[in-house]
């Protein structure tokens, strides 16, 4: 199951159907709380040509809880020189934000961005049902800290480090752990 309401962002009952469909068809290890759904035209890294690759992430209390989606993240090449992908939208649905390089943060309640985020929605929904992509995997997320003492160096550490970018400075504590390359597993 999926949560669907996200203090007052309503994810589309077909999107939400689509995403427990695609995670039903995986076998989750219990005690699993985190897991990312990344869809990939592999064509595009070769060609630059094509979907552009997508990750979501979800995470859950325990088993029996339902999945939240914490963010989607779609990811392209800024231009043509670039070897490394980077950051194209961002949708955290946890936090309420979204973020685009050319334009910045902006406030995921704001109807400009809503709009966008329920075309992205649609537009995610007809890519994953005309099968554009043709590699979509399920990666399970550990949590590393485990030990609470470690897990407190490591947020003082975390807050002290900044991050450049799209030349500015934000802390990393508000890309919440953005990342642009993904280990996959089946």
């Amino acid at each position: 199951m999926l949560v669907s309401d996200y203090g007052g962002l309503e994810l589309p009952q077909s999107l939400c159907a689509l995403l427990e469909d695609i995670i039903s068809r995986y076998e989750i290890a219990d005690g699993t709380r985190q897991v990312a759904l990344n869809c990939r035209d592999t064509k595009f890294y070769k060609t630059r040509e094509g979907l552009h690759p997508v990750e979501i992430k979800f995470k859950r209390e325990d088993e029996k809880a339902p999945w939240v989606l914490v963010f989607v993240a779609s990811f392209s090449y800024r231009d043509c020189s670039d070897e490394s992908l980077d950051v194209e939208l961002y949708f955290h649905l946890a936090n309420r934000w979204c973020y685009q390089p050319d334009t910045g943060a902006a406030d995921l309640n704001h109807p400009t961005v809503l709009d966008l985020f329920f075309t992205w929605c649609a537009t995610f929904e007809r890519h994953i049902h005309q099968q554009a992509f043709d590699d979509i995997q399920l990666m399970l997320l550990r949590q590393l800290l485990r030990n609470p003492e470690c897990s407190q160096r490591a947020r003082k550490r975390q807050k002290s480090r900044h991050s450049i970018f799209n030349g500015e400075y934000r802390k990393l504590s508000e890309l919440n752990n953005l990342t642009t390359k993904s280990l996959y597993v089946d």
